[in-house]
């Protein structure tokens, strides 16, 4: 009968698959806090990972599972009869896994004195515990947050040390206890101890599925393993098999994918930008970046490796907060020390060239689709579509369904696996349709903010504190933007002109170069600002019909400048102002004029543009992220 739910046949919960199989690969990342409420698949996906990882070489019979190609490793009793000349027999056995109940007690777990052996023989002997056990596999622990201290406090040293060194009853025992540490809790029945916390190497927050197509596969799932086990664990075999032997090619060539330089800079650089207290997440940020390069087959390290496993590394680390979600990790980052990550991000896809053209009246715009904003290819039949969100998994093809973005890797996996089962039969056919996997993505669309900054003689006066909190909000969102896989794009208006200075892109340092030039002076050209902005509105809708965007428009006085010289250029502001109001356009209008010297004109063209008009005069960086965060919330909703 089988006992484990097959690991491949997990859906909606992917974040944590992916933690789970980073630490597979490299198990000196010091394992995963699985943190989640009461049926969201977390006790089911440790037990399925143990069933998926492959089997060791042991020492037959001996109880620490010693590696035979590993003497230096060998506890003593293996190492006295290699030395005296006789050979260790060897035998497969499947990857220990130990269930560390909260009973447990400390002799239990360390080991303790064979009584009664050594009652027959008048000699000491020990009697390895669970930490000999589960040497060179998995340790559970279900609801590790309810663990006594003392249990705690031997499974920190243990997971730190690699060794069991066991003092007691006149023995004295030190073994090797090498594990993946698997812990997961429920947040609200209590938290960890900080110290004990910090010892994961990973953690990922997670929670039910909303959707409700895959709530009732899930359900379907769950159903027919119940009724059927074996028949169930049948039809996920191969796609298990392929995995396993994905997480073994990668744990052999691990030590071969190159860190570069500038990938543990970077790891600092995030590091510091999240305040975090020792180096430990440093160490997991970069290991766990190569386990992931390992496990992709890839043969370097790079930035998109170090962002993907941020969240994991982080999520528990950051200093004055609870454990935080691998999106609210991210939004930290951009808001702690914005220019650190800017530093840390740039040039997120080494050797990709950005178009650098600027978006005139008549143009679409360069290169729209800007990598970064899709990891999906395009739906055939579709032209210049693209299936966004972020992934939460992969179903085989049926005939008869759309054929979405395929999923290579498990498609590949597939294939492999068929092949390897039939070589027997002689089929040598490469790929079928019976081996296409398709992307299983939550539907999020992608959304673009679209700053348009009034960047006038009144805006720069003083010392430009209006102007300084307006640009701190742009480089913060930005970098919040990249890791959201979002686009910003900056409009300024001043003197005659509007002037599109960062089409829409992902790319911080773009974003960060820009700024660092901006003129200031002249007058107040509103009309030409709100034109510009519908322009790049209406282009982008075009290239992608789903996008969000959003205008965030800031200033803080009247219009003084026509595009005609004719025109009032009130009026005329106020004219553009309903244009993109009938078209539906959402809108954020920030007022930063001192309140004494505050005009009805921007509440009038807020209420043009059909919203209402926010006064902020002493203007922060902050605030205006919290204002486009609550829009952009309140859009979504």
């Amino acid at each position: 009968m089988a006992e484990s739910f097959p690991f491949s046949a997990i859906l909606g919960q992917e974040a944590m698959q992916t933690a789970l199989l980073i630490s597979a690969v490299d198990p000196a990342i010091g394992g995963v806090l699985v943190r989640g409420q009461k049926g969201t698949a977390k006790s089911t996906a440790a037990r399925a990972m143990a069933a998926l990882l492959p089997s060791i070489t042991v020492v037959a019979g001996c109880p620490f599972h010693c590696d035979p190609d590993q003497p230096d490793a060998l506890h003593w009793e293996c190492r006295a009869q290699r030395a005296s000349g006789a050979s260790l027999p060897r035998e497969m056995i499947a990857t220990p896994f130990v269930d560390l109940p909260l009973s447990t007690t400390e002799d239990r777990l360390v080991g303790t004195l064979h009584l009664e052996n050594t009652l027959k023989s008048g000699k000491r002997q020990f009697e390895p515990g669970l930490f000999a056990a589960v040497h060179r596999g998995i340790l559970y622990v279900d609801e590790v947050n309810l663990l006594p201290d003392h249990l705690v406090d031997l499974l920190l040293d243990t997971a730190v040390s690699g060794q069991n060194l066991v003092e007691r009853e006149g023995i004295q025992y030190n073994h090797a206890s090498r594990f993946i540490l698997i812990g997961t809790m429920n947040p609200e029945e209590g938290e960890l101890r900080p110290q004990f916390l910090d010892r994961f190497g990973l953690c990922v927050t997670i929670a039910g599925v909303d959707d409700s197509s895959l709530r009732r596969e899930i359900v379907l799932h769950r159903l027919a393993f119940d009724q059927d086990p074996n028949r169930f664990t049948s039809d996920f075999i191969a796609s298990d098999e392929a995995l396993r032997q994905q997480v073994l090619q990668a744990r052999r060539r691990l030590n071969e994918v190159a860190i570069p330089a500038e990938i543990v800079d970077r790891a600092v650089a995030i590091a510091t930008a999240a305040r975090v207290q020792g180096h430990r997440a440093e160490l997991a940020l970069v290991r766990s970046a190569r386990a992931l390069a390992a496990l992709l087959d890839r043969d370097s390290v790079d930035i998109s490796d170090l962002i993907e496993v941020a969240g994991f590394a982080l999520a528990h680390r950051i200093p004055g907060s609870t454990v935080l979600s691998r999106e609210d990790v991210y939004r930290q980052l951009a808001e702690l020390n914005p220019e650190t990550m800017q530093r840390a991000l740039s040039n997120p896809h080494p050797g990709q060239q950005h178009d650098e053209s600027y978006l005139l009246d008549d143009q679409d715009f360069p290169g729209s689709a800007a990598a970064g904003s899709s990891w999906s290819a395009p739906t055939p039949g579709a032209s210049g579509s693209t299936t966004h969100g972020r992934r939460i998994g992969s179903r085989a093809w049926q005939p008869g369904r759309n054929l979405t973005p395929i999923d290579l890797g498990r498609t590949v996996n597939a294939c492999i696996t068929r092949l390897a089962l039939s070589r027997e039969t002689g089929q040598t056919q490469a790929l079928t349709s019976a081996d296409l996997h398709l992307q299983l993505r939550s539907q999020k669309p992608r959304r673009l903010v679209v700053f348009a900054i009034d960047t006038s003689d009144s805006m720069g006066d003083g010392p430009m504190t209006r102007m300084s909190a307006a640009l701190g909000a742009i480089a913060a969102l930005a970098a919040r933007a990249y890791l959201n896989r979002e686009q910003v794009c900056l409009i300024t208006f001043r003197d005659r002109h509007a002037q599109l200075v960062v089409p829409p892109t992902d790319s911080v340092m773009r974003i960060r170069q820009q700024l660092d030039r901006l003129p200031v002076g002249g007058a107040t050209p509103l009309a030409a600002g709100l034109r510009k902005a519908g322009q790049v509105i209406a282009q982008a809708k075009r290239k992608d019909p789903a996008l969000e965007p959003l205008l965030v428009l800031i200033s803080d006085g009247e219009a003084t400048m026509p595009l005609h010289p004719a025109a009032d250029p009130a009026q005329e502001a106020l004219d553009f102002a309903r244009q993109l109001g009938r078209e539906m356009v959402p809108a954020l209008v920030i007022d930063t004029m001192p309140g004494h010297l505050q005009r009805n004109f921007m509440p009038q063209l807020a209420k043009a543009l059909g919203t209402d008009c926010q006064h902020i005069a002493n203007l922060q960086a902050r605030q205006i992220l919290q204002l486009i965060e609550t829009t952009q919330t309140a859009l979504s909703s």
